[in-house]
């Protein structure tokens, strides 16, 4: 049984998770996306979060980021910013998509969709191969989230109050979440965190189709057949046979209203999806890749520094990088 310590990191636009191989967790800011990444916002909140768990020195530690960049610089940069911070002389960097998959079906074929501020789609085929649909952002895609629900729910007040759209009763839960309804468009523009503050609408148009609301329920089906789409793309390759379908994520939380939606869409574009729980979390997922082999997923791993960790059942990932010139613990990157 290996002794390496390890930090996990779950990474979303809502709020991050860590885990120490201790057993200790803590929360801290989520991180909002911004043109060519961010990687000062993801640090400062890792530092905020190791802070919180009373700034444990690791071994390892692996992070599953919503937003994730490919620039080499970006992933370099995050990767020592990491290190310094935690100690860790091998960082894992992938996408919360991966984790999401990782914790969610362990490594066996399935479709897991993530489904929270955005959306990230990604299936593993019984031939080992992966299909990753959507996870491009609220400008260009991120069906089926949080954000575009958020949106049209907000745009169905402003236009019902400029006689655009009929009357509904998400405009109480609007002005009840943002304030008189003139001011909605300018609150949310100004806020720090724009992309967060619409989808937190998210929520009241989910609560208004559970009672029924026909502006919320049309809005949802219109969400979840979206996002069905995208689980159909990530199925590609399956062929016969039920196909396991995982869907997680902080809209999930609403998943009496939404899991129906959703099967009746699916039932329509992949009849042979098994809709079914979850083994664990993307924080499992990370945990999973932290402390033990990166399995199916080694080639979607952006691995940096050195490994001392035993092989086990699955190879290890090679580093593909140094970490030339770490900081000093503290140091600010």
């Amino acid at each position: 049984m290996s002794t390496t310590s390890w930090l996990a990191i779950d990474g979303g636009q809502s709020q991050i998770r860590l885990r120490h191989s201790g057993g200790a967790q803590a929360q801290a800011d989520g991180v909002q996306h911004r043109p060519g990444g961010n990687v000062p916002g993801m640090l400062a909140s890792i530092r905020q979060g190791l802070a919180r768990l009373g700034s444990p020195r690791v071994q390892v530690a692996a992070l599953g980021m919503s937003g994730l960049f490919q620039e080499d610089q970006s992933l370099r940069e995050l990767a020592r910013g990491v290190a310094a911070a935690s100690g860790a002389t091998r960082v894992l960097l992938v996408g919360d998509d991966v984790t999401g998959h990782a914790g969610a079906l362990r490594g066996a074929p399935g479709v897991v969709a993530a489904i929270g501020t955005g959306t990230a789609v990604i299936g593993l085929t019984p031939g080992g191969e992966f299909n990753v649909v959507d996870g491009r952002g609220y400008l260009l895609g991120d069906e089926g989230s949080g954000f575009q629900l958020g949106r049209r729910g907000l745009r169905a007040v402003l236009e019902h109050a400029e006689g655009l759209h009929p009357p509904t009763t998400l405009t109480e839960a609007a002005i009840a979440r943002y304030g008189p309804v003139a001011q909605i468009a300018h609150r949310i523009y100004r806020s720090e965190a724009p992309v967060a503050a619409v989808a937190a609408f998210a929520a009241d148009v989910i609560s208004a189709a559970g009672a029924g609301e026909p502006t919320a329920t049309a809005l949802v089906r219109t969400s979840m057949t979206s996002l069905a789409r995208s689980i159909a793309a990530a199925a590609a390759g399956f062929g016969t046979g039920p196909v396991p379908v995982v869907v997680v994520g902080g809209l999930m939380r609403s998943r009496q209203v939404l899991t129906p939606v959703l099967a009746s869409a699916l039932a329509q574009v992949l009849p042979d999806a098994h809709l079914q729980d979850p083994a664990g979390t993307a924080l499992d997922g990370a945990a999973w890749l932290a402390g033990g082999d990166a399995g199916p997923y080694a080639a979607m791993v952006h691995a940096f520094g050195t490994s001392s960790r035993p092989t086990t059942t699955f190879p290890a990932v090679e580093p593909q990088g140094d970490l030339p010139s770490l900081p000093s613990p503290g140091r600010p990157v």
